[in-house]
């Protein structure tokens, strides 16, 4: 028995289908797609078998055409209500989104959908003394049409790994999967967020939903410790790991208690924890069966700490290359003696 559901989006343009599980996909939905929708749905309607072609839901069919659409053909019985649906297309897009942390930095990522510190279709003007000096900014009516899921974007997609675990990311069940739905949901916030102090801010609490168990647990040592043993292998990356986790965390208690401004690129430091937190959700849902609760955590985490150099190294569901990108650029802020940023090419690149 299967569940259809479809819905527009705006995040995305789809020039060809991007399946995200074998159920979920992003894509365009042609006229002739529409047509047949909509007679599929007066032929099975009762209300619209009585009432004609004009039925409200088989008119819906029309809104669909010509535009990009996450579709649902959900299995299941009994079958999945709209609630839950709905609850799905909003992890689909996110997924998509934050898979996008592998390739784009947020500010890239801004510039192809058009997101700015301005709103649209504002626009000003300074005029100094004597109209010596000018100055107007402003961001027109954006029209684009958002990222476009094209086979490049399906190539990259599926070099992340993330469609071995999107299925249970769409439908989480369970004490891990649940914890990374809510840090994918502060992770899609923070790539979303035009202001960097923020999107910082937003990334770190991803990481303390993902890796903080209890509110008596120090926050930074927790994740910094937390995060290193889940993505290390080896003991120069954990304390690598941890040392970037510690840096982020403090930065982001400098912002939220108006310490001293931090002298280094937000910008930078949102992407590597955007990044981290991406790595670190895809490496705890792969492992999903064996940590059912907080206990098995810890567990888990006190194996890892002893399991350095031998063969009890839980394999990433990565490749470790990913780990030592985010590194690269993880020791480049915490390193007081970097060179400038901009001499430097992008890990992201």
């Amino acid at each position: 028995m299967l569940a259809h559901y479809l819905r527009t989006t705006g995040l995305f343009h789809g020039s060809e289908r991007l399946n995200v599980t074998p159920w979920a996909s992003v894509r365009p939905f042609m006229p002739e797609d529409a047509e047949a929708l909509g007679a599929a749905l007066a032929k099975r309607n009762r209300f619209a078998r009585h009432r004609g072609r004009d039925d409200f839901y088989t008119s819906k069919a029309d809104d669909f055409a010509v535009q990009t659409v996450v579709e649902l053909m959900i299995p299941g019985v009994p079958p999945t209500p709209p609630a839950e649906a709905r609850q799905i297309a909003d992890r689909v897009e996110r997924l998509l989104i934050a898979a996008t942390t592998h390739w784009l930095t947020r500010r890239k990522l801004h510039s192809i959908m058009g997101i700015a510190n301005i709103g649209r279709g504002v626009r000003d003007l300074y005029i100094g003394p004597g109209a010596t000096r000018l100055s107007t900014r402003g961001l027109e009516v954006w029209t684009g049409d958002g990222l476009v899921t094209d086979a490049e974007f399906r190539r990259r997609w599926e070099r992340t790994g993330l469609s071995a675990v999107a299925p249970a990311i769409l439908r989480p069940r369970g004490f891990i999967p649940e914890r990374v739905d809510r840090a994918l949901a502060w992770l899609n916030e923070s790539r979303l967020d035009h202001h960097a102090e923020a999107a910082l801010i937003k990334a770190v609490i991803g990481l303390e939903n993902l890796f903080v168990q209890d509110k008596n647990e120090p926050l930074a040592r927790t994740i910094s410790d937390r995060l290193a043993f889940v993505l290390g292998r080896t003991a120069a990356e954990r304390a690598a790991l941890a040392r970037v986790a510690l840096h982020l965390y403090d930065l982001r208690s400098r912002i939220v208690h108006g310490g001293s401004r931090p002298k280094e690129s937000i910008d930078d430091a949102v992407d590597v924890a955007s990044f981290l937190l991406l790595l670190s959700a895809h490496a705890l849902i792969a492992r999903a069966g064996e940590m059912q609760s907080k206990d098995d955590v810890r567990r888990w985490v006190e194996d890892m700490r002893w399991a350095v150099g031998s063969r009890e190294v839980a394999p990433l569901p990565f490749s470790t290359r990913h780990v030592h990108r985010v590194l690269r650029r993880g020791n480049s802020l915490t390193d007081p003696q970097r060179t400038a940023r901009k001499a430097r090419p992008s890990v992201w690149a």
